[in-house]
Parts: structure tokens; sequence; C-alpha cells
């Protein structure tokens, strides 16, 4: 280790190196006092422990608890002399990851503090999440193109010989099964079109539109495919902004997203659809999820219905996952959704909680 010069104070040197570091380091002595802390990491607006001598890591992780903390990574290590590694969820901060160390002393018998590094790991959660979707969509994708021209020309012989059993058959019963024989295979269909959806890389047949147009288009549809027990209000901007994108693809994402809701709400409610021009910028909270900073057009989409919990929302825009009886959905459309989305630059942000409805909104860029 080079020698400093005369005139530098090394202690100082550590010490500003230490306080600016991006994590929160916190040592504790055996009766969980800090002995020293930089308290950063992003937790600076956490307030002080009130327990006078806690490290104001006690505030997030063991609020109630009396001391010592007998949750406490700190107090494991000074068990059993080993590192550990413990995750937290705060409602405020996010995901927080706590290493705590040992510090031993100079006969290397006892611990005699322990310092813990406190980071906030929550876009590090949301990144692996996003991988860990890419991936799965990237293997539906090669199995769609390894599968689809072979399951098509075997849906054709199915339905061709379900049509010909339909015409040739005249007692009602059987005509009954050759018609289930011919709704599976348009089914199938449907749900080997899903599957090329998302494998297909083309670029999307790119024109000017204004949603409220395709909203008004699709009104009546909706209407009748929602039922009279649901009741639809458009609230539509009139001033809003012309948007480039697939006509036809976004007709599928607003009737997805309309059926769901309409699934979510089988006893009767209300959809609320709404439009208009939001700015991002740099201090947004959906900037920190990808959206990059500019003008958009947002699509909100609003039921009164079941909603979701958290573990269905961790999972709802995973291929092949639903929450439907079987028989009553693939699991394809929000994936479905997902992907026109991301195909239009765009971004899909929700909303929801047991009991509580959903509120879903779509950023296409202007």
């Amino acid at each position: 280790m080079p020698e400093l010069p005369p005139n530098i104070d090394a202690r100082d040197i550590y010490y500003r190196l230490f306080s600016h570091l991006p994590d929160c380091l916190v040592v504790v002595d055996r009766q969980h006092r800090v002995v020293l802390s930089n308290w950063r990491g992003g937790f600076e607006d956490v307030p002080l422990d009130k327990r006078g001598g806690q490290p104001p890591c006690a505030a997030i992780f063991h609020p109630d608890d009396a001391i010592p903390f007998a949750a406490c990574p700190a107090t494991e290590v000074f068990r059993s002399g080993r590192p550990t590694t413990r995750k937290f969820r705060h409602s405020r901060i996010g995901i927080l990851e706590c290493r705590a160390f040992p510090i031993f002393d100079h006969a290397v018998e006892e611990v005699v503090y322990v310092a813990l590094q406190i980071c906030n790991i929550s876009d590090r959660i949301k990144l692996e999440k996003d991988l860990i979707l890419c991936q799965k969509m990237e293997t539906v994708a090669c199995m769609a193109a390894g599968l689809a021209h072979d399951f098509n020309n075997l849906l054709t012989v199915v339905g061709g010989f379900g049509k010909i059993l339909q015409n040739a058959l005249t007692e009602p019963r059987l005509q009954k099964a050759a018609a289930a024989i011919i709704d599976a295979e348009q089914r199938a269909r449907t749900l080997v079109e899903r599957l090329m959806m998302i494998g297909d890389r083309r670029r999307e047949q790119s024109e000017q539109l204004n949603l409220n147009d395709l909203l008004r288009d699709l009104e009546g549809m909706m209407r009748t495919m929602l039922g009279n027990h649901i009741k639809v209000d458009l609230q539509l901007d009139e001033n809003l902004d012309i948007i480039r994108g697939d006509r036809s693809e976004l007709e599928q994402v607003i009737l997805n997203l309309a059926i769901n809701a309409r699934d979510a709400m089988p006893a009767g409610g209300r959809l609320t659809i709404v439009t208009a021009n939001r700015q991002i910028d740099n201090h947004a909270p959906l900037h920190d999820q990808g959206l990059i900073p500019g003008p958009y057009v947002v699509l909100t989409i609003c039921d009164t219905g079941h909603g979701m919990d958290d573990l269905i929302q961790e999972r709802i825009f995973d291929p092949f996952f639903t929450t439907k009886d079987n028989g009553k959905g693939t699991g394809l459309g929000m994936s479905v959704v997902f992907i026109i989305i991301k195909r239009h630059h765009g971004h899909i942000a929700l909303q929801s909680s047991a009991g509580g409805g959903t509120t879903i909104e779509v950023y296409l860029p202007r």
C-alpha cells in the first residue's frame, strides 16, 4: 500500500469515502448500539429510531421489537459468527436487502461488532422479473414458430371432417357433438393465431390514428359483448393527439382489456374508458419503470370488478397464466396485450387490489 503524503489525513479520506458510499452502512456493538453509520442509500427520509442509541435501520426492520432484536441479522451474526443476508419489504421504500458481516476481536475469537450493509433492491427485482418474462415470451415464440404450421394442417382436417359429419348426421345429439368438434377447432385456431402474434417479429402496419375514433368504432361491439349488466362510460378528451400505430392490433388491445373487465364483473358493474394527453418527465414515477420521457396518449380502462391480489398481478402478463375456469381462457390475452404495447414502444401500468377493482393505463407515444 503506497504511503500517503504527510499533509493527507488517512482517517479523513476514509471517513469521506465511507460517508459517500451509495448503500447504507451501519456498525453496531453487542447491545445494538451504533458505533459507525453513514445512513445513506435512499433512506435519509426515514425517521430516526426513537430508542436511544439504536441504528436508524432499526426503524425500518424492527420498529416495534424489544431489544435485543431476536430476528435481526446482527443478532444472528453475533450468535453464529458467520455472515448472513436477509430481504425485507418496506411499504414506503420497497424491497431492501441487508447483509450482515462479523467483526472479530484481535484474537479472532469473539464477534465484537457487526457491520450491516443495507441497499434498496426494488429496481433489481423488477429487472429480474422483466428478464424472466422476456425469456418466457421468447420460449413461447420459438414453440409457436415450430408448431403452428403443422398444427394448422391438423386443425384443417379436424374442422373439415367436423363439418362433413354435421351435414351428414340427422340425429340432433350427434349433430350437437359435431358442432362441438367444429367449435373446438375454431378455438384451437384462435389459440394458434395468438401464439403466432407473440412470435411475430414483423413491423406493425403503422398509420396515423385517433384513439377516440377507434373507441367510437368499437363502442357498439363492446356494449353488445359486455352485456346489459355492465355500464360503459366513455370519457374521451376531444383534444386528443394523434398517434402512429397498427389499427387491428390496438383494437385487439381494447377488446382484450374489455373482455377481462367483463369477466371480473359477473354480477354487473361499470367499465370506464378514459383518453388523455400526458407528458412524462424525468421525475415521473413511471420513468423509473423504463418509460421514456416525452408526450404520450394514455388509455385508461377502469372496472369495478373483484380485482387482483399481489400474486396474480405479478403473473398477469405470463403466457398461459389465467385465473379463469378450465375451458374459459388460454391465458394468452394479457400476454398479447403486453406484446402489442411493447411493439408500439409504449407501456402498460396496472393498479388493483382484491375486491377493489382494476385500473389499467396504456401509454402510447405521440
